[in-house]
């Protein structure tokens, strides 16, 4: 088998080979002729007549001796170079428009994935809810014992985002900077499945040991104000918190460094988070009501988010999804992806049809060269190509068109994307996290590479039927 392989590779870049070693058995025979007393003339004459056919036996030991497919493919590619040489502006602007239709859709789903399609950096975050804030930004206590059997776990949170207590000052030997901070009860980090970097994050534990000055950095934080030094571990840290003139120094230890994929808060990082404990939540003066603005939850094992909110909001019980008294139950995806999703979905459907106009428009322009390339398919069907083999040129020169438009797409989309990201407003969400995703190509690809074949190869096989002579008589003389 490893001959018969070593023979085809050597018959397949060494074509020479093959009639020199036929030409060294007729020199023998010839030889062998001369001997038995012919001149030399009439002895090249017996031994070609006893050995046979040169040509004939060339070709059957290229036939035995050769990829045949390889080499079919090696003429197809070889061809379609020379039709492409032949009209290269009509090529080349066809390969254009197709780079065109395919790189803006590769830019525009580059942005639905992102925004939409996007994981989530937290374990399963189909299971993760949100529960946003209730009436002047508190929570009722009791949502913990009516959603009893809803959720595994519930966190509280008080945010940056309109919450004087979330803001921490942080002061430098060289600067101070405003930073923006997340107040959460211990199991937040928990309930997201999310770890820790560098050290480690909250847990259960430091509530019951009584820890109240744990803080966790971003690693955005991390690498600007502590160049990335893993000594911060441990490290005492101190901010100014409180509202207005009551603001004062407090001392804080750095227990983790969260890792870089990691966000909560869009468009803008939550820069450090803060452990509060349950029992600094409660509202002393209401004794039903928490003084936070919003929960984080993950929905318990065959819990699914519509039951989750029909529990919660029983009419049984005189809630509504209206009642200002109870949180709003939304889930993280929906509630990161904001009221972007109608407008991004809109503008996906504005780059399929600019996807739909190119191909249209290639197709139209290739449907016009087969009416021209009637005449070169009749000559070559004369010659003895069957439709078969016509189908397969035209296939080469199809693919190979669009490849040309499929890199052309894939580096014209990667050229778009930082123009894109820098004209997205800053209030869509995760549009920052765009970055070229080759595998999102496929699907403008495929479109334009079967819409490409079919209007290569759909006049070869309904014209199948039509007699070459004809087809030939019809044409006119050409040099």
């Amino acid at each position: 088998m490893f001959r018969k392989l070593k023979l085809r590779f050597r018959a397949l870049f060494r074509r020479n080979d093959i009639g020199d070693e036929i030409e060294l058995h007729i020199e023998r025979l010839s030889d062998e002729f001369v001997a038995q007393g012919l001149n030399p003339r009439e002895a090249r004459i017996a031994a070609t007549r006893q050995f046979g056919s040169p040509a004939r036996i060339q070709e059957q030991s290229r036939d035995l001796f050769s990829f045949g497919l390889l080499e079919d493919l090696l003429r197809d590619v070889s061809h379609a170079g020379r039709v492409f040489g032949r009209s290269p502006l009509f090529f080349a602007g066809a390969a254009f428009i197709l780079a065109l239709g395919i790189g803006a859709n590769c830019a525009i789903f580059n942005l639905v994935h992102a925004v939409l399609l996007k994981p989530l950096p937290y374990e399963r975050p189909a299971e993760v809810v949100m529960l946003l804030q209730a009436r002047t930004g508190r929570m009722l206590r009791e949502l913990r014992g009516r959603s009893a059997g809803l959720f595994s776990d519930l966190a509280v949170m008080k945010m940056w985002d309109g919450n004087p207590d979330a803001w921490f000052d942080l002061v430098l030997p060289d600067h101070a900077e405003r930073l923006r901070a997340g107040l959460v009860t211990p199991n937040f980090f928990s309930v997201l499945g999310s770890r820790a970097a560098l050290g480690r994050v909250f847990s259960p534990h430091d509530y019951t040991a009584g820890y109240d000055n744990l803080i966790v950095l971003s690693h955005g934080l991390w690498l600007r104000a502590y160049g990335g030094d893993p000594g911060i571990l441990g490290r005492h840290v101190i901010f100014l918190t409180g509202r207005g003139k009551g603001r004062a120094p407090r001392t804080y230890t750095v227990i983790g460094v969260l890792p870089p994929g990691f966000r909560f808060t869009y468009p803008l990082e939550t820069e450090v988070w803060a452990m509060c404990p349950w029992n600094q939540v409660e509202d002393a003066s209401q004794e039903n009501w928490i003084q936070f603005n919003g929960a984080v939850a993950r929905l318990a094992p065959g819990i699914s988010f519509e039951a989750a909110k029909a529990r919660i909001f029983d009419p049984k019980t005189g809630a509504s999804d209206r009642d200002t008294r109870f949180p709003k139950i939304q889930s993280i995806t929906d509630w990161v992806a904001g009221k972007a999703r109608p407008s991004i979905l809109l503008v996906a459907a504005v780059s399929l049809l600019l996807l739909f106009i190119a191909c249209a428009t290639v197709a139209n322009a290739l449907l016009v060269r087969m009416a021209e390339r009637k005449r070169e398919l009749a000559v070559r069907a004369s010659l003895g190509a069957g439709r078969g083999r016509l189908v397969r040129q035209l296939l080469t020169e199809g693919l190979a068109l669009s490849l040309a438009g499929a890199v052309g797409g894939l580096l014209l989309g990667a050229a778009l994307l930082p123009l894109l990201r820098s004209l997205v407003p800053l209030a869509l969400n995760r549009a920052d996290e765009m970055a070229v995703e080759p595998r999102l190509l496929l699907i403008p690809a495929a479109a334009a590479t079967l819409v490409t074949l079919l209007s290569l190869v759909a006049p070869v096989l309904h014209g199948s039927r039509v007699e070459v002579a004809q087809v030939l008589k019809g044409s006119s003389g050409s040099p």
